[in-house]
């Protein structure tokens, strides 16, 4: 059983460590256009992307910075605080 939680133990600390090196590179830009694609997209419908937040990234990558305006239907979903920031209520 020892051998087993060893091994169990060493293969989630490998998932760990691949999952943040692909979080990364999907992090970090290429310069090409994002896209959004709608599954199921009804004929006729007409769909809207809106811009919520801003987002800036840290220059060494480890955080990001929400600022922006808080549409009154999230008002119970964020707070923004005296310098500007969003976060989760």
């Amino acid at each position: 059983m020892k051998k087993f939680s060893k091994i169990l133990s060493v293969a989630l600390l490998v998932a760990l460590v691949l999952s943040l090196g692909v979080a990364n590179a999907f992090a970090a830009g290429d310069g090409t256009p994002g896209s959004i694609t709608i599954q199921n997209a009804a004929k006729g419908e007409t769909y809207k992307a809106i811009k919520l937040f801003d987002a800036t990234v840290s220059a060494d990558g480890t955080a990001i910075n929400y600022t922006g305006n808080i549409p009154e239907a999230l008002a119970a979903y964020f707070t923004k605080d005296t310098a500007g920031n969003i976060t989760k209520a």
